[in-house]
């Protein structure tokens, strides 16, 4: 029952975890009032990511993602990938988030 989430059909849209409470992320926060200013946050953060490295949600994306991982078995063509359409191969920015 704790990875229903991991495997519900189709996927929520935002997913958002304490990871100091709750290190296997059983528990999406995303629609939890408390945690309202950490998935705005959050949202900033991907969009800047997006607009530094050209990133972007494909709009015909490859329906699963299993067969990816399994070419032999492939069936389908692969729809278009995640920065296709910014060119983001292209583009050599690491993004707003620092490592240090």
């Amino acid at each position: 029952p704790a990875q229903a989430l991991l495997t519900q059909v189709p996927q929520p849209e935002e997913m958002l975890f304490n990871v100091a409470k709750d290190p296997n992320q059983f528990t999406n926060l995303a629609g939890n009032s408390e945690y309202q200013d950490a998935l705005q946050q959050s949202r900033q953060l991907l969009n800047r990511w997006k607009e530094q490295t050209g990133d972007s949600s494909p709009a015909n994306p490859t329906p699963n993602r299993q067969p990816l991982h399994e070419r032999a078995k492939m069936t389908k063509p692969y729809g278009e990938f995640p920065g296709a359409a910014n060119n983001a191969t292209t583009i050599n920015h690491p993004g707003p988030i620092l490592l240090k």
